[in-house]
C-alpha cells in the first residue's frame, strides 16, 4: 500500500518541520506503507523572490526543493531516534515537471506566493510590474502556476519507492520546464502535482495537509460547516465558492484523484494529524 502526504508550504520552516508530522511518517513506515511526501513552498519563493528579482520561479523553486525537503528529511531521521527506532532510508528527489508555455496562466497569473501584505505593499509592487491581488486575508503576490503536464521524473521515484525508500518529491509542486525540458518562469501547484504523482505511483490515499480542518461551505462565515465524509460529485457543486489560489486546487485535485475505485483523497489539518491519517475530522472524498 502507497500513500503520499502533501504538507502545506506554511507547516515547514527554514529549520524544522512538526515533531508529529515527522512522528506519523515514521509510524506509518514502520507498519509497511510506502510513503512519498510532497510539499508547498509559496511563502518561501515568495520571499525569495522579493529579495532575487534577476532569478526565474523554476530555479527559485529547485531552491526551495532541495532546502526544504533537507528539513523534512531531517525531520523524519530525528522523530525515529526519539521514537528509537532504525532510521527509514529516504530519498529527496529534484523533480521537474513539464508545462505548456501557452497556458492562459501566463496572461492572467493565479497563484498566490509569499506572505499576505497591506494595500501600501501591494501598491509598491505593482509598481514593479507584478502582478497583486486582494484575497479573502489581504493582499498576495500572484505568479503564473500552469497545468503540470508530465512528471519527467516519475521513473525514478517509482524507482526508490520500490527499494523501500520514503521519497521526498515534487516540492513546490516541481520545476517547471516544456516539452524540450528547459525551465520555464512559473510556478506548479502542489496539489495538482501531488495528485499526478500520486495517480502514477499506485497510491491508495492522498492526504493534503494544510492549516484548516478541511473544506468548508461558507468559510469563515457564522454558518460555515465541515463538509465531512462525501463523494467527488458531491463536493463539485459548491466548486465556485472556493478561492482559485488555495482550497479549489485542493478539491479539484481530491476529485480527480478520486475518481478511480479503491482511492481515497483526504483534505485535513496538519496539526491534527494522527487523526486525519485515520480519516477523523476531514474532509474525506471518494469516487
Amino acid at each position: 500500500m502507497v500513500y503520499l502526504l502533501a504538507i502545506g508550504g506554511n507547516a515547514v520552516s527554514n529549520d524544522k518541520m512538526p515533531e508529529e508530522l515527522g512522528r506519523q511518517i515514521v509510524k506509518l513506515h514502520k507498519k509497511g506503507v510506502g510513503l512519498v511526501i510532497t510539499h508547498g513552498n509559496g511563502p518561501q519563493v515568495g520571499e525569495l523572490s522579493g529579495k532575487f528579482h534577476d532569478k526565474s520561479l523554476a530555479m527559485l523553486t529547485a531552491e526551495t526543493e532541495a532546502a526544504l525537503g533537507m528539513v523534512i528529511e531531517g525531520g523524519i531521521h530525528e522523530a525515529a531516534k526519539r521514537m528509537r527506532i532504525k532510521s527509514p532510508k529516504t530519498a529527496l528527489l529534484l523533480t521537474r515537471v513539464v508545462v505548456d508555455r501557452r497556458s492562459g496562466e501566463f496572461r492572467n497569473p493565479t497563484k498566490p506566493i509569499g506572505a499576505f501584505m497591506n494595500a501600501k505593499e501591494a501598491m509598491a509592487l505593482r509598481r514593479k510590474g507584478l502582478v497583486v491581488k486582494k484575497l479573502i486575508n489581504g493582499y498576495r503576490r500572484l505568479v503564473p502556476s500552469p497545468a503540470p503536464e508530465r512528471i519527467v521524473d516519475i521513473d525514478v521515484i517509482r524507482r526508490f519507492l520500490g527499494m523501500g525508500y520514503i521519497v521526498i518529491a515534487g516540492g513546490g509542486g516541481g520545476i517547471a520546464v516544456d516539452k524540450h525540458l528547459r525551465y520555464v518562469d512559473a510556478v506548479i501547484d502542489k496539489d495538482r502535482t501531488s495528485a499526478m504523482i500520486a495517480e502514477q505511483i499506485g497510491a491508495k490515499r492522498l492526504y493534503m495537509l494544510t492549516n484548516v480542518d478541511g473544506v468548508y461551505i461558507n468559510f469563515r462565515k457564522k454558518n460555515q460547516t465541515l463538509i465531512g465524509r462525501t463523494t467527488g460529485m458531491g463536493i463539485r457543486k459548491y466548486m465556485k465558492a472556493f478561492e482559485k489560489g488555495s482550497m479549489r486546487p485542493k478539491v479539484e485535485s481530491a476529485i480527480r484523484f478520486a475518481g478511480e475505485k479503491n482511492r481515497v483523497a483526504v483534505i485535513g489539518n496538519l496539526s491534527k494529524i494522527g487523526s486525519v491519517i485515520s480519516l477523523k475530522g476531514c474532509t474525506v472524498i471518494r469516487g
